[in-house]
């Protein structure tokens, strides 16, 4: 589940051009699947799912910068929510 979740984020990181942001994204990504993988260790549910990143692919492809935006915004503050929620719920 995480391998493709990862090469789409890199890629993402890659299309950009700029190294300096690519290092810097991977950087957090890293931290960021840190925590994801602490969080399913502490909770184990079946409610874990991967997230679909087609509508952010199709918008990217398409040209269409506000929507690919707005996916990604969603995409962020959804798993950060979800790992606060997890990291308050359970004391850590």
């Amino acid at each position: 589940m995480h391998r493709p979740d990862a090469a789409f984020h890199r890629s993402l990181y890659r299309m950009t051009r700029n190294d300096y942001l690519i290092t810097t994204a991977e950087i957090h990504f890293n931290l960021a699947l840190r925590q994801w993988y602490f969080c399913s260790k502490v909770v184990q549910t079946s409610d874990w799912t991967g997230v679909d990143h087609r509508p952010l692919a199709a918008a990217i492809a398409d040209g269409d910068a506000a929507t690919a935006d707005a996916h990604i915004r969603e995409h962020v503050l959804h798993d950060s929510q979800q790992v606060v929620t997890i990291l308050t719920d359970y004391g850590l």
